[in-house]
């Protein structure tokens, strides 16, 4: 059995890392060098991707630096490599403007169950994988679908300054605590250059289309009534869904330069690492695993079978890369194609017209935000504002606050974001770094994505009611979702 090191010691596995970060695979393997960092031809070729910067993940930097990664520039690929990490790319490009759809299984109950049964998982997963490829397909994108531990990641690319590059800034919005991070780099080492405004509004312009992809998806799944529902982040399902599909939107809730995506045939070894929260059987028992591209425009697209005979194994998964091309594909056109629809949706006229509001500013919090009356709120929600750490972190309960304060309160969705930011930019103890993420972006991003479902009716609100989310606190492990039973309020009152 290959160790991480030895099986990135192959030629294969190499070339189609440097393809996947925008690359020259030009390089010599000498294999009489001990390490993949004293080859100068390796540090040559990593110096022409066009990823802003490299991450690894691994045991050996949480045992040297008390953290689990290491940013680096690219021409420390090697050096990565030799130490065996998991290796990510940064989705920030120095030529194009990157699309990452990220969906994967989740469950509360059983989150070690896509380790101990990957059959199961992906078996359940697979409705959703056909179904977001062909949509794609549809619109004109061909993506490239990487395996990932517990799903996929549907990628694609615009090049920068394109034509739908320039559409993508248009419908974008940057809001200035953001725009001040973009062209601030301080101390930070991963950066060289600063975020331009117009990669940061067309960052956001992804993060709306993919928005718009979601809602469209939500349509087409009612249609056939697949096992498991697709959620926006890690809502609580209730009985009997002990379980569900996450369409992740979160990157678009964060600032471009602090997101990153695993490299194709990049190990995976997060469950060695979290044997707290998977167990220690699953941590000793289950092999490292690979994140094996399924789908490449042009080429081939794996069965199941074949995924697993080489998701596992060092050999298969070294003899599938010598086989294939791993550069992410353009998509302009499709990408075209997808904005005129999202032009004439109702999402879209939601979106201008939250761009176009304007929050309160900090310095009138004291007289605004900060003299809401909570108890003007069912316990469940004003709960979640009396003691925002960790509730306001998490999906349900922003869903929830979303759903109430838009309905019978007739606020206005900005003017939400704005009260949950004025949480978060408070010492509540916070575990995310709000000044380094950006308070007001995630508020923002989080609050658009859920009244937006609202605005034109995607949801609607089945689940919306006191014993629904009563349910949904108790099948999640008596998560305290409903403080205060009997209260005397419904949520059903609040639509």
């Amino acid at each position: 059995m290959l160790t991480p090191r030895e099986y990135y010691r192959n030629q294969g596995v190499l070339e189609k890392m440097l393809q996947y970060c925008g690359g020259s695979n030009d390089f010599h393997l000498d294999r009489s060098l001990q390490n993949l960092s004293e080859i100068p031809s390796l540090k040559n070729a990593a110096a022409t991707m066009t990823c802003e910067y490299l991450v690894g993940w691994g045991k050996r930097n949480w045992e040297e630096h008390g953290r689990e990664y290491e940013a680096v520039r690219n021409t420390s690929l090697g050096w990565l490599l030799d130490n065996g990490f998991d290796v990510f790319r940064s989705v920030w490009d120095k030529k194009s403007m990157l699309f990452v759809i990220d969906i994967e299984y989740y469950s509360r109950k059983y989150p070690q169950l896509p380790y101990i049964d990957q059959e199961y998982t992906f078996n359940h997963l697979e409705f959703y994988y056909h179904l977001i490829k062909e949509t794609l397909q549809e619109f004109g994108i061909n993506p490239f679908i990487l395996t990932t531990g517990q799903g996929y990641h549907y990628v694609f690319r615009i090049e920068s300054g394109s034509l739908a590059f320039q559409e993508l800034m248009k419908i974008g919005h940057l809001e200035d605590t953001l725009a001040g991070k973009y062209r601030y780099l301080g101390s930070d080492t991963k950066r060289e250059r600063i975020v331009s405004d117009e990669e940061g509004r067309a960052y956001d312009g992804v993060g709306k289309l993919l928005e718009f992809l979601y809602h469209h998806l939500i349509r087409e799944m009612k249609k056939s009534k697949p096992a498991l529902p697709l959620m926006v982040g890690d809502i609580a399902v209730g009985n009997p869904n002990l379980e569900a599909v996450s369409f992740d939107l979160s990157g678009y809730a964060n600032p471009i330069f602090m997101r990153d995506i695993r490299l194709a045939f990049s190990t995976h070894q997060k469950h060695k690492l979290q044997s707290h929260k998977l167990g220690e059987e699953v941590s000793r028992t289950v092999p490292v695993q690979i994140s094996i591209p399924r789908h490449i425009p042009g080429q081939r697209e794996l069965e199941l079978e074949e995924l697993f005979r080489c998701r596992r194994h060092y050999e298969n998964a070294a003899l599938l890369a010598s086989s294939l091309s791993c550069v992410i594909p353009e998509a302009g056109f499709g990408v075209q194609n997808l904005l005129k629809a999202y032009h004439r949706s109702e999402l879209y006229h939601f979106h201008q017209d939250f761009d176009r509001t304007a929050q309160d500013p900090p310095n009138r919090w004291f007289e605004t935000y900060d003299r809401f009356e909570l108890t003007s709120l069912p316990p469940c929600v004003a709960h979640a504002l009396a003691h925002p750490n960790p509730l306001l972190l998490q999906p349900t309960q922003l869903q929830t606050l979303v759903r109430t304060m838009c309905g019978k309160k007739w606020w206005h969705p900005k003017h939400v974001a704005g009260l949950i930011r004025s949480k978060y930019e408070r010492n509540y103890g916070w575990e995310v770094d709000f000044h380094k993420y950006d308070a007001n972006a995630w508020s923002l991003v989080w609050t658009r994505i859920y009244a937006g479902l609202l605005a034109d009716g995607t949801d609607e609100l089945v689940d919306f009611n006191c014993i629904s989310h009563q349910e949904k606190g108790i099948s999640w492990g008596n998560l305290n979702f409903c403080v205060q039973h009997c209260c005397g309020n419904s949520l059903q009152n609040y639509r």
